[in-house]
């Protein structure tokens, strides 16, 4: 038997559009979403069979697609038993196109695949074509069983993960655009913020050092997207014309002759102005680039002498650097030499404040104590001359002369000036381990001669 997609004969079928599919044995998409019946009409002669899948709702059905549910069970019980006999059976025994079934049909409560889950009920046939309905009940059990079968098929299993696997895709292809969206949104935002490269313009000044035209140069405007084998030939054109240079030594103004050098680099053919990183100033800026053409016959010369004035250079670098470093260091020192002067200045000036405040001091007690032993000597005849002991805190005494008259306030001064205590330092003096008064004098606390007076410093 042979199958075409093609169908001879066909009976008018009202499908619907929402849940129908139509298919062939050698179509990929096997396996369809929603489930399905198929029908095949296979003629002796050659004929082409119709495969229609079906999946639900159907208004108009053909009579050769359909069967009694108790006759399609127990021809399924017999299709091992009739397999050889349905090969040699004639197909030309169609259905005749007036003796239809009335099926009722239900929509199916889930999703299946292979075979059909519709309900049949309700079915009347005449009893004259009874022989070939009975006849197209084998027939739809045999179309029923190889749905069966291929449904259970290694393609089958295959075809439905590949299904699901094309449905994972999308989802994960949905992703990845939306990725996508973003990055191109970053660049976008990353090619605003930079300037536009292949619209900046260059002035390069060639430097000729080939013979005839030795420290001789020509300018040239380029964009810096242009490579430098293509900006050569109209540099070493307009030196040609520039200076005359005559048919002898034009060979050496060849390209193929010639290399160029940037900044003591040389620079190959591939190089573009932009590959050269220059910064830019300001947006729009027109770059200077100096360049140098020297002759490939002298270029290992050229290079020679460039290695050596990088390495003066790089000397003449490094004693600069020393330099620097001895001149902060130099600094450095002196700084601390002032710091220190500065602070041994400092400490004398005290120290000369503090002698003078001292000597002033001493000036005035002395004066002090010249008036009272003046005093004294004028009471002298009237007074008798005491010696007290002072003690201090340090157990040390020191004595004085006194009389009776001597208040208590020029004994405290005089142990302050004999122990050069400052003026601040607060002074008590104890009799008998009683507080004696300052305004108060030797008579008023009866002393006698030797007696001791304890001094106490706050």
């Amino acid at each position: 038997m042979t199958r075409s997609s093609k169908s001879i004969g066909e009976l008018p079928i009202n499908l619907n559009s929402d849940s129908t599919s139509f298919t062939d044995d050698s179509s990929d998409n096997f396996f369809m979403d929603n489930s399905f019946d198929e029908d095949e009409i296979d003629d002796n002669d050659g004929s082409k069979r119709r495969s229609v899948i079906v999946d639900s709702k159907v208004s108009n059905f053909p009579s050769d697609c359909l069967s009694s549910p108790s006759s399609s069970l127990d021809n399924e019980k017999n299709v091992a038993s009739q397999a050889n006999i349905l090969p040699d059976r004639s197909s030309t025994e169609n259905v005749n196109a007036e003796h239809t079934t009335k099926p009722k049909l239900d929509l199916p409560s889930g999703r299946t695949r292979g075979r059909s889950t519709m309900k049949e009920s309700v079915v009347e046939i005449n009893p004259r074509e009874s022989k070939s309905i009975d006849d197209e009940k084998l027939h739809r059990s045999r179309s029923r069983s190889r749905s069966s079968i291929r449904s259970l098929s290694p393609t089958g299993k295959y075809k439905r993960q590949k299904s699901s696997l094309l449905y994972a895709y999308d989802e994960n292809d949905d992703f990845f655009k939306e990725l996508a969206k973003e990055a191109k949104k970053t660049t976008s935002v990353s090619k605003e913020s930079t300037p536009d490269q292949r619209k900046r313009v260059y002035n390069i000044k060639f430097l000729s050092k080939l013979e005839g035209t030795i420290n001789k140069a020509v300018q040239v405007k380029v964009l810096g997207k242009y490579e430098f084998s293509r900006i050569l030939p109209a540099a070493l054109d307009g030196l040609t014309k520039s200076y005359k240079i005559p048919k002898v030594m034009k060979d050496i103004y060849k390209v193929e002759n010639v290399t160029l050098y940037w900044k003591n680099a040389k620079l190959l053919d591939f190089m573009t102005c932009n590959s050269l990183h220059i910064p830019q100033d300001f947006e729009n800026e027109v770059s200077d680039i100096d360049v140098t053409i020297v002759s490939k016959e002298y270029e290992k010369n050229f290079e020679a002498s460039l290695e050596s004035k990088l390495k003066e250079e790089e000397a003449a670098l490094l004693v600069k650097e020393h330099e620097e470093i001895e001149r902060k260091l130099e600094r450095k020192r002196n700084e601390q030499e002032e710091s220190e002067y500065r602070e041994f200045e400092f400490e004398l000036r005290n120290v000369k404040e503090k002698q003078e405040r001292t000597e002033n001091e001493t000036v005035i007690n002395i004066k002090n104590l010249q008036e009272d032993d003046n005093l004294l000597e004028n009471n002298s005849d009237s007074e008798k001359v005491m010696k007290i002991a002072l003690r201090g805190q340090d157990n040390k005494k020191i004595y004085v002369n006194v009389r009776r008259s001597t208040p208590f306030s020029k004994v405290a001064e005089y142990y302050r000036i004999q122990k050069q205590l400052p003026q601040k330092a607060r002074i008590k003096l104890l009799f008998d381990h009683d507080k004696l008064d300052m305004h108060e004098c030797i008579a008023d606390q009866d002393m006698e001669d030797e007696d001791m007076i304890d001094v106490i410093i706050n």
